[in-house]
């Protein structure tokens, strides 16, 4: 769970619940009211959350005794829908590395497990135009799949030797090992379960036999997403657009692993990716003072290094100039590669930052406006309206802008005519 919730960017560590015992017992009530009494003498250390076997009617049970409960109904609720959109965002990615194309039409699924996000997973992937191959368990549940997606229905047993281009194992964990990889007939290993892998060696495994592995803790992250959310006060789509990062998280697996198996190079790389933590730097003048020290624990929970560039105290005739041109300097050498101002209005330090060249400050007052800064002006300052935003909200304009990755395209045109100014001092645009 810590490497699900760091991949994911979340302000979260980790940890798991085991309850012992039968899953088909009626007294659910007093079992899950006793797990709320023991969460609650942990003090908030601990949420806990609906996960497998469980539903959103025990997190309810639970909410009796702790408020440190997640999955509620008329909340975030289910998790599974947003699991099985990260999963669907995992399965793209891993056919643009492989194929060259992330186009899943004509191609053929085998997935494992219809519970609740195998199910939502196979629409998902039907309505693209795959194909899919299903087993279960349960031959009620794979029947249930099969009559929405057209699915062909196999034995448990059968479904690692079924000829297709994609494996999903959506059930539980330990199933890729010495017996099952001999039978593997697909490209790609992506899916829902957790620990697919039984020991980190097939891992290796798969790399030996030309199988891409899609590491479960990037590829089923929407799940806490989706968790994440409800504790944030994110609204659904809100975390629907988080799970959807999936797809450029697991690209940049695939970039770090650089021929080697996935699953070990993530392990691997997580010591030297924390050392390389990239440092931001972060000033504001008195108006922004305390929401700029509240910014800057966040980035530190957030694997980041802030770089206070001041105000060292909140001086009330101090000048914004003063923190803005350091930081817009930094930026624009090259020194650093983003940086967040803060001020009153945010009009005047944003000023100052866009009169160095390469610098394209943002002025954001809500986390929509620093996304699309992000995916449409490749904003590399992120300024922030101290007085006209509460501090929960310059957190969560923080986190949207820092998420948010470039989209290029006809927009990388678009920046490069800013960027002409920036160098020249004219552009050649409309001339």
């Amino acid at each position: 769970m810590t490497y699900k919730n760091a991949v994911a960017g979340l302000n979260l560590g980790g940890g798991k619940s085991v309850i012992i015992g039968d899953n088909r017992t009626k007294d659910r009530e007093a079992i899950f009211r006793a797990h709320g009494r023991l969460v609650e003498s942990l003090g908030g250390k601990y949420i806990t959350a609906e996960d497998v076997g469980t539903s959103t009617s025990d997190m309810d049970f639970v909410h009796m005794e702790t408020d440190h409960v997640a999955g509620l109904a008329g909340k975030s609720g289910d998790p599974s829908p947003v699991t099985a959109r990260g999963v669907f965002r995992a399965i793209q990615a891993s056919a643009k590395e492989r194929w060259g194309s992330d186009d899943l039409h004509g191609k053929t699924v085998a997935i494992q497990g219809c519970g609740s996000v195998g199910r939502y997973l196979a629409k998902e992937l039907h309505d693209v135009g795959a194909e899919l191959v299903v087993t279960d368990i349960d031959p009620e549940r794979a029947k249930r799949v099969a009559a929405e997606t057209g699915a062909k229905i196999v034995e448990p047993d059968a479904i690692y030797s079924v000829d297709a281009d994609i494996f999903a194992p959506c059930a539980l964990g330990g199933i890729i090992n010495d017996e099952t990889i001999p039978k593997l007939k697909v490209e790609i290993v992506a899916g829902g379960a957790n620990n697919q892998l039984l020991e980190e060696r097939h891992g290796d495994a798969l790399e030996k036999r030309g199988i891409l592995y899609a590491p479960d803790y990037v590829a089923n992250a929407g799940g806490v997403i989706n968790v994440y959310g409800e504790v944030a006060h994110w609204d659904s789509e809100h975390a629907l657009k988080k799970a959807d990062e999936i797809y450029d998280t697991l690209l940049g697996v695939f970039e770090i692993a650089s021929g080697r198996p996935t699953g070990r190079a993530t392990t691997e790389e997580r010591g030297a990716i924390m050392s390389e933590r990239e440092t931001i730097p972060i000033a504001a003048d008195h108006a922004g003072f305390e929401q700029k020290e509240v910014l800057e624990r966040e980035l530190t929970s957030l694997g980041f290094t802030p770089e206070d560039l001041g105000a060292p105290e909140c001086i009330s005739d101090d000048d914004y100039p003063d923190y803005a041109h350091p930081l817009a300097r930094k930026i624009s050498r090259g020194e650093r590669k983003r940086g967040i101002l803060l001020c009153g209005s945010g009009i005047g330090v944003d000023i100052v930052a866009n009169r160095y060249p390469h610098v394209r400050a943002a002025l954001s007052w809500m986390p929509e406006i620093a996304e699309l800064s992000r995916r449409h002006n490749d904003s590399n300052v992120l300024v922030i309206p101290s007085r006209f935003v509460s501090t929960e909200q310059a957190v969560e304009i923080m986190k949207r802008w820092l998420a948010t990755p470039f989209e290029g395209g006809r927009h990388e045109r678009r920046v490069e005519k800013i960027d002409e100014v920036a160098s020249t001092g004219e552009s050649n645009a409309g001339s």
